[in-house]
């Protein structure tokens, strides 16, 4: 056993470690919670799929290829979809919020699929993720963030 280490007995639960500030620093600013974005998102969703649902009319595939497309080439040119900048959202890389490079949206956006077809509990994820992303942004490497 690990020195300093306190044992804890069978069906109890071992007290959250907290974070340790520098000596004479002051505490860590807590971080904004990323689930009161959500309704923004999900107006952005649906207005992006209204777009996708027009366009589709009459295709093979219908909406499933704008949607790769508009969330593809939205994010990569313009660092959000149509619905996400109506809603004053944008998409940016989650470690240091940069901008997506291609691949990155290209990924974002195929996942994004992946997320719809598995009955939205990709965009549930969401919900009960510590940063509040979905299966698209964990695996594209990306969060959403309000626009400046």
């Amino acid at each position: 056993m690990f020195r300093g280490a306190k044992a804890v007995p069978l069906g109890e639960r071992a007290p959250k470690a907290r974070p340790v500030d520098a000596p004479g620093a002051p505490p860590a600013a807590p971080r904004p919670n990323p689930r009161e974005d959500l309704k923004p998102r999900v107006l952005a969703g649906v207005i992006d799929g209204a777009i996708c649902l027009v366009a589709g009319l009459g295709l093979p595939g219908g909406g499933t290829f704008w949607w790769l497309v508009l969330n593809a080439a939205g994010v990569w040119t313009m660092g959000a979809t149509p619905g996400q900048r109506a809603m004053g959202l944008k998409v940016v890389l989650h470690e240091g919020g940069g901008a997506p490079d291609p691949k990155t949206a290209v990924v974002r956006a195929a996942m994004s699929l992946v997320s719809l077809w598995a009955c939205f509990v990709g965009y549930a994820w969401a919900n009960w993720e510590k940063d509040g992303r979905g299966w698209h942004d964990l695996v594209a490497g990306t969060r959403v963030a309000r626009s400046a």
